[in-house]
């Protein structure tokens, strides 16, 4: 659990989301062109004009501060089949419009629900599919002149009924 805070702080994301511990290290991909987001590095607006593709790997204790090491046992009660797990993606904007100047802090650029389908993987290790869009995903588009903005994906695992109705975005 301290290596796992000692990450997120490095992150500079504290400020943005209570303090917890995280079960999962959470990988955002973009094909076209090809990158990843990882712990506080740095993405260009216009190579994350389209969706990701989200991957969800299971942090164990031993995690170091930079990388998570993943659980080597497999899916525990699911003979080697498919097991889908559901989550719902969050991702926002904190520095809205500008760090500087928050008062649009947490400016909602997605949120989707899908299943972490897992095939013989790590326990809770998967790629999730199946999205479902409640938030369309906007690009990040910060204004010009307003620095680098934090961009904060958060996946959720549901709990109970929960929301199945599209969400009103414009109030």
């Amino acid at each position: 659990e301290p290596r796992q805070s000692l990450a997120l702080s490095q992150t500079n994301i504290n400020p943005v989301l209570d303090n917890f511990t995280p079960t999962h290290f959470l990988n955002a991909s973009w094909a076209s062109p090809p990158v990843k987001s990882l712990l506080g590095n740095i993405l260009r607006p216009k190579d994350v004009h389209a969706a990701p593709t989200i991957t969800l790997h299971p942090i164990s204790p031993a995690s170091s501060s930079t990388s998570p090491h993943l659980h080597p046992h497999h899916e525990q009660g699911h003979e080697h089949g498919h097991h889908a797990q559901p989550y719902v993606i969050t991702l926002t904007d904190p520095d809205a419009p500008s760090r500087q100047n928050p008062k649009m802090a947490e400016w909602c650029h997605w949120i989707a629900s899908g299943t972490l389908s897992t095939s013989g993987s790590a326990v809770g290790e998967g790629v999730l599919s199946n999205l479902q869009m409640t938030v369309p995903y906007a690009e990040p588009t910060p204004p010009a002149g307003t620095g680098k903005h934090r961009y904060v994906f958060v996946a959720w695992v549901p709990q109970g009924e929960g929301t199945t109705g599209t969400m009103d975005t414009m109030g």
